[in-house]
């Protein structure tokens, strides 16, 4: 894996190399422009200079790889950052709400864990800003990951309510996430510890860890189930959370609360 100082190392390299090349061209053209024209000096230097291009396009494609790299490492620590938490929407908002309270009367009641106490919420808090036209989902952190885990297992049991629960994927991951649903359908497409699945027609299923891979399953399967096809109109897939934190699996209403209509089912 690429550390930060390799890149660094061949970020110095490169300025070096690029800064010693230009020199050379500089003192060809000088040379060339103060004597006659000379045919020999115009084709070294024509010639140098396809070398040259074709140096820096080499550099700028090693320096992208190491990049995505360096992005993809990052985003992993991320993802294991967020691992003993969930979030919760659809659960409604008041002045001087205690969230503990809502969040345990949730797990308790409408799912069953009836043994769940608040000292298994490490914290929990609303994202984004308050707004009158949506409910704020509500982010929480587990201090036990088993206790999340089989949260998260038993989500069906929210079934018939409002409720939606969904992982807090890391930006780039909710980008292929939402990517992945506009392209493949909503309920083709769903999360487990960060990573996202897809089913295929053939009842394949795959696990996306990239957007070069996301892009790559697009042009082989370029007539894939459309968002229109299932019941929620392309337009609205602007409200699938263009905002780092919001639920990956809830579609925004155009006013009120999140309803159950809108969650994702995983296969």
């Amino acid at each position: 894996m690429a550390k930060i100082e390799d890149v660094l190392e061949i970020h110095r390299s490169i300025v070096d190399s690029l800064d010693k090349r230009m020199t050379d061209f500089e003192l060809q053209l000088k040379s060339s422009s103060s004597t006659d024209s000379s045919k020999p000096n115009l084709e070294k230097l024509h010639n140098d200079y396809k070398e040259f291009k074709s140096t820096v396009w080499n550099i700028l494609g090693l320096l992208k790889s190491l990049i995505q790299n360096l992005g993809s490492q990052i985003d992993d620590v991320d993802n294991q950052s967020r691992r003993n938490a969930l979030l919760f929407g659809g659960i409604e908002e008041s002045d001087g709400e205690n969230l503990t309270s809502k969040i345990l009367s949730t797990i308790q009641v409408l799912m069953g864990f009836s043994d769940i106490q608040p000292s298994a919420i490490q914290h929990c808090h609303r994202l984004g800003v308050r707004s009158d036209n949506r409910t704020r989902p509500i982010l929480v952190r587990f201090t036990n990951l088993d206790v999340r885990n089989s949260i998260w297992r038993n989500k069906k049991k929210l079934k018939s309510s409002s409720v939606v629960l969904s992982e807090f994927l890391t930006k780039p991951r909710q980008t292929i996430f939402l990517k992945a649903r506009k392209h493949f359908g909503v309920r083709n497409c769903w999360t487990l510890h960060g990573a996202i699945y897809i089913k295929l027609g053939n009842n394949e299923r795959l696990r996306i860890l990239s957007s070069e891979q996301l892009d790559d399953l697009i042009i082989k399967h370029p007539t894939a189930v459309p968002l229109s096809t299932i019941g929620i109109a392309p337009d609205r897939e602007g409200a699938l959370d263009r905002r780092r934190g919001t639920p990956s699996s809830v579609v925004k209403p155009s006013a009120g609360h999140v309803t159950r209509r809108h969650a994702v089912k995983k296969p």
